[in-house]
């Protein structure tokens, strides 16, 4: 046998309780997915909006202190501008281009590192305007930048997205753990639910299955099985079928005990029919008889009176 003979023989159909388990489960998978993803885009684009506030502020402040230092000493480097600034933070990014050169610095939850030529020249590749924007630098992880010029010089000031990824990424894991939760819940829930409501199906199907299994073919034949009243309310889509079932096993019931009445009706007919024509027959029986025996002892010319009278009395019996 082949083997999709045999896919055929063993597959299964799914039941109607499988189905609405599966379908509602799908279809509450997708809305909690939607509003997941949905959620994600909403919180990032708030995270991302603030970030950018942060870099436009850090950006006016840093380029105006920038442009005095270099005003004042146009050698120095990105990473001494930021040691001059009071109160920088970690996840604090600068590059400046003056008159003497490029530099970048970034500062660490530790210390103040110097940007490499090779970050350095990730960021300008990476610059599209004043307008904060995003870049991946090496080593450092992602970032968000912004350039302004300010006098003599050029100042580009980023901010780490390590928090606002962090921070989505929390939220997605949380989500995540919510949303199987939920949906746990909601199949043991759904579950319970649909077995419920079409337990007065299962119930009409027991009944019919016991009601089929009854010999009612003969005899004197009594249907009794019924399903419960609690499981039959005609208000209800499943309640109606366990109803019609009742009506249908009544009129059933009703047939067959009209059935019944028929059968000994005709018993008794045949009974009654069966002695009534006994004693006709044997009458018919007996005058044939003598008449036949007349006929042989006497001869027919002799016997023709006995014949005659066995016959009038015959007709009249039959």
């Amino acid at each position: 046998m082949s083997d999709g003979a045999a896919a055929k023989r063993t597959w299964r159909p799914l039941t109607l309780q499988r189905r609405l388990i599966l379908t509602i489960t799908a279809i509450v998978s997708l809305i909690l997915v939607f509003v997941a993803v949905a959620t994600s885009a909403i919180l990032g684009g708030v995270l991302e909006g603030r970030l950018d506030e942060n870099v436009q502020s850090a950006q006016a402040r840093t380029s105006y202190l920038v442009s005095q230092a270099v005003h004042n000493d146009p050698d120095l480097t990105a990473a001494q501008l930021l040691a001059l600034q009071p109160g920088v933070e970690p996840g604090l990014l600068l590059a400046v281009e003056t008159a003497s050169g490029v530099s970048g610095a970034v500062v660490t939850s530790e210390r103040i590192v110097t940007l490499t030529d090779a970050q350095i020249k990730q960021i300008s590749a990476s610059l599209q305007g004043p307008r904060p924007n995003t870049v991946a630098i090496d080593g450092l992880g992602s970032y968000r930048i912004a350039a302004e010029q300010f006098n003599n010089a050029v100042t580009v000031v980023g901010l780490s997205r390590a928090d606002v990824a962090a921070t989505i990424g929390q939220m997605l894991v949380v989500i995540g753990l919510l949303t199987l939760g939920g949906l746990l819940l909601l199949g043991v829930a759904t579950a319970w639910t649909v077995r419920s409501g079409l337990r007065p199906l299962r119930t009409v199907t027991a009944t019919a299955q016991r009601v089929a299994e009854l010999p009612l073919d003969q005899g004197a034949v009594t249907i009794a099985e019924r399903v419960d009243a609690s499981q039959a309310d005609p208000r209800t889509e499943v309640g109606s079928m366990g109803a019609v079932l009742n009506t249908l096993l009544d009129h059933v019931d009703a047939s067959l005990t009209a059935r019944q009445r028929n059968e000994e009706r005709m018993r008794r007919f045949v009974a009654d029919a069966s002695h009534e024509l006994r004693t006709p027959l044997a009458s018919i029986r007996g005058y044939s008889e003598l008449s036949l025996r007349a006929i042989a002892q006497a001869g027919p010319e002799r016997a023709a009176d006995t014949t005659e009278q066995s016959l009038d009395r015959i007709q009249a019996q039959s």
